[in-house]
Order: C-alpha cells, then sequence, then structure tokens
C-alpha cells in the first residue's frame, strides 16, 4: 500500500482517535476507506504497527492504551441505548406520515460516552415535515433526549444527501435503519459504498406504520392537515431560532420553508470534527513518511 493508502486504511481510527475513543478491529474495516480481506490486515502490516496499540480486538492509536479499557463501557451503554431506540422505534412508526427511521451518532457508531442521545433520523412524507416534527419533537421534549431525540427529519424524496465533509460521511455510513427498508439510506447515496467499500449489509428493520397510522393520515388528509402543516412549520421555525440562538443557517432555513427537511445541530461538531480530523490525519501522514516521527504520534 501506499502512505495515502494506509492512512485510508486505518481512517476509522483516526476518526475515533478525534472523539477520544478506541474502535474494534472489525469497525476499523468496516470504515476504512479502502477495501480491506479482513481486519487483521492492520495490525500484519509492519509501518503501522508503531502507531497502532491493539488489545482484545479493540485498537486505538499509539499511545493511548487508556482508550482500550474504556471501550467496554462506551460499547456496553451504546448497546442499550440502541436497545431503546428499537423499543422506541416500534411506536414512533406508527406515527402519522413517518416513513422510516434510522438510528444516528455515537449510539450507532457503538460508542456512547455518559452524555450520549439517542438520535435519529427520520424520513417524512412529502409535504409534512412540520406535522412530524410537531408530534415527534414535542414527545422528545417531554420524555427527554436520552429516550429519543429526533435531530434530523428529510422528505422521503430528499433523503440523497451531500457528502459535504468527512463528519456527514461517517454520520450517514454507520446510520443504521430501524423502520423501513433496511438499504434506503445507502440505495439513496450510492457514494456511500464507493467511500467505504466495506460496509455490510443492514440489518432487519420494522415495516411502517399499520391502520392506526393510516386512519390518522386519512383525517389530516384534507384542508384541516394542510393548516396543521402550515401551522407546524411556523412552530419548528421558532424551534430553530431557539436552537440555533436566532442565528439559523439560511440553508436550513430553506430546507424547511420548502418541506424537504430539518435538521438541528450536534453542539457544532460537524463544524469542529472535519478540522481536528484532517489536522490528525495529517499527524499519521507524517509519522509514516517519516520513522523518527511515528514514535512521537
Amino acid at each position: 500500500m501506499t502512505t495515502q493508502e494506509l492512512v485510508d486504511a486505518i481512517d476509522a481510527v483516526i476518526y475515533a482517535d478525534v472523539f477520544d475513543s478506541a474502535v474494534t478491529l472489525e469497525e476499523a474495516r468496516r470504515y476504512a476507506r479502502v477495501a480491506l480481506a479482513d481486519a487483521e490486515t492492520l495490525t500484519r502490516d509492519e509501518r503501522l504497527r508503531p502507531l497502532l496499540v491493539e488489545q482484545g480486538g479493540v485498537i486505538a492509536l499509539s499511545p493511548r492504551t487508556e482508550l482500550l479499557a474504556e471501550r467496554n463501557d462506551v460499547s456496553h451503554r451504546a448497546t442499550i441505548l440502541a436497545q431503546r431506540a428499537r423499543r422506541v422505534a416500534r411506536v414512533l412508526r406508527h406515527t402519522p406520515f413517518v416513513r422510516g427511521i434510522a438510528l444516528t451518532g455515537s449510539v450507532a457508531a457503538g460508542n456512547a460516552h455518559p452524555d450520549a442521545d439517542v438520535d435519529l433520523l427520520v424520513i417524512v412524507a412529502d409535504g409534512r415535515i412540520g406535522t412530524v416534527f410537531l408530534f415527534l419533537g414535542s414527545a422528545s421534549r417531554v420524555l427527554g433526549r436520552r429516550c429519543f431525540c429526533p435531530n434530523l427529519y428529510l422528505a422521503e424524496t430528499h433523503i440523497a444527501i451531500e457528502p459535504s465533509s468527512r463528519y456527514v460521511e461517517r454520520e450517514l455510513a454507520q446510520a443504521q435503519m430501524l423502520v423501513g427498508p433496511p438499504g434506503t439510506l445507502r440505495d439513496a447515496n450510492p457514494w456511500l459504498d464507493a467511500v467505504f467499500p466495506n460496509l455490510p449489509d443492514g440489518g432487519p428493520t420494522l415495516g411502517g406504520g399499520g391502520r392506526v397510522q393510516r386512519a390518522f393520515e386519512r383525517i389530516l388528509g384534507g384542508s384541516a392537515g394542510r393548516r396543521l402543516e402550515g401551522r407546524a412549520r411556523v412552530i419548528a421555525a421558532g424551534r430553530l431560532a431557539n436552537h440555533y440562538v436566532g442565528q439559523v443557517p439560511e440553508e436550513i432555513a430553506a430546507r424547511l420553508a420548502s418541506g424537504e427537511g430539518l435538521r438541528f445541530h450536534r453542539g457544532g461538531l460537524e463544524e469542529r470534527i472535519p478540522a481536528r480530523y484532517a489536522g490528525r490525519r495529517s499527524e499519521i501522514e507524517a509519522a509514516l513518511s517519516s520513522p523518527t516521527a511515528a514514535r512521537n504520534v
């Protein structure tokens, strides 16, 4: 492998390090940016050994051995929260105009620290972004974000997402469909398989809502439903203003107004993480080019 390919091979380890986390060998392979025959490839390469620490199938950048010890705790916490997400999804799928639900964020990544929320991406029937937000956003505020936190709503005809940053790429790659066809997001975003050639197929998912959902959708299908949608978007716009402290990004406001989507940022992570990640990758590239530098990573 070239230096660039080696860095791409351990990309998941670098990305996790930015979040002060370790990954399993299988996760390192899954989110590598080059095709890898097996996870052990990373530990067999002599050039990578000075840069990595591995124990019991968990791997981190050297010398951060403390991250290996923390992995069991964050993984166990993520498992518990993911189970909660699946139970919640069984109920939320019956919400009028919900067409799909995916688990995202640190829980989907298997890396849930004590402050982790159960982040959800919700796929919505066209023209009903406000209505679904009114139902789910209100419920989340009452029950708490650790129960479920829908921070991204997408109209079903607008689930194709531009790979605008490494943060966005990873968020979508690690998203787990809970409700709807397992391949919903990957089919709409074929670039995912090019960026992450080792992604596995999605696991089992729940079907959509049943008779109760259809009954409410019939009730809300006329003029009353359209009025509710208009009012709900006004409420959503007000919630965005509070969330972004009055400075709602123009693109986010426009997508809500058009009914394409609704997004609440994650504490500036999308802005901070790519820069930190790029800096860490540069350090690793320099270390691979200089054996002396490798000892100082």
